[in-house]
């Protein structure tokens, strides 16, 4: 039997990293898993550690998680197997926590993406060999092995968490540079349909990446969708002063093609590429 308020005291850290990550029914799980170490059974570590695979099957195996594994682009080039039951598996779920829909071959140039996931799968196959009641330890090692598949769990969910943080930072990088790319150009799109347009504001809400290239290091093509905004103004200032011009703002939608070329001895952004972008403005004409 284990004293639980010591072990939560000692592994605090370890415990708020895992509850941090998970949603507020996991918590719960996790939190009420926890007390099972102090029952004063010969299971109580495979009961533990049972909590901590099903855990692990709620963040890896939902439907809403399968299906958006079968739209990416990479769903039959990585991980794939025919014979899987649930549509996806192990190996691209990982993947796709990751990756998201992004092109897993052009990340793993940059940052060894298959090299992390399989480090991952080999934690998670760890993770649930414990709960198997062949594998229970010795009562006298409950306690350190306890400490160790909390520690373990905890390594596992700051791998995921980090590079899930890293695709954000990314992707914020895509986000500011477009947002600042507006300040200077005037699209033809808007310059065709009034006067003068200013103000320009975009909202890129998705980005993927989608292909590769070694130029300069590496390139990464990515393809970024959203809405752009933009004030148009019809007429000079005087003219909309006087009652004879006009000053709206109007929202289409944008797709833009990005190269992003990085710096491969420190893995940075080196600059950010516009290569084309396109405006759907055709409902003005409607």
């Amino acid at each position: 039997m284990i004293d639980v308020l010591m072990l939560e005291e000692e592994l605090e850290i370890e415990i708020e990293t895992i509850l941090s990550y998970l949603d507020k029914y996991d918590q719960v799980i996790f939190q009420d898993n926890l007390q099972v170490l102090g029952f004063d059974n010969s299971l109580s570590f495979n009961y533990f550690a049972l909590g901590i695979r099903e855990i692990l099957k709620n963040i890896l195996e939902s439907k809403k998680i399968s299906q958006k594994i079968k739209e990416c682009q990479w769903y039959k080039k990585y991980g794939y197997d025919e014979n899987c039951e649930s549509g996806a598996t192990t190996r691209q779920r990982l993947a796709y926590i990751i990756c998201k829909n992004n092109d897993i071959d052009s990340v793993d140039k940059l940052i060894n993406i298959k090299l992390i996931i399989d480090q991952l799968y080999d934690e998670y196959k760890e993770l649930n060999k414990l709960a198997h009641i062949k594998n229970r330890p010795d009562s006298r090692n409950w306690e350190i092995r306890a400490k160790n598949l909390i520690k373990k769990f905890a390594k596992f969910i700051t791998k995921i968490d980090k590079f899930e943080r890293k695709f954000m930072i990314f992707f914020d990088n895509i986000y500011n540079y477009v947002d600042n790319y507006f300040t200077k150009v005037e699209p033809n799109e808007f310059l065709s349909m009034a006067t003068h347009c200013y103000d320009i504001d975009t909202d890129i809400n998705k980005i993927v990446i989608t292909d590769s290239k070694e130029e300069d290091g590496i390139a990464l093509k990515v393809i970024a969708t959203g809405m752009i905004t933009s004030t148009l103004q019809w007429g000079s200032d005087n003219d909309c002063k006087n009652g004879d011009g006009e000053v709206n703002r109007y929202t289409y939608p944008i797709k833009l093609d990005i190269y992003i070329n990085f710096d491969m001895s420190n893995k940075n952004i080196k600059n950010i590429n516009i290569i084309q972008y396109d405006i759907d403005n055709s409902s003005f004409y409607e």
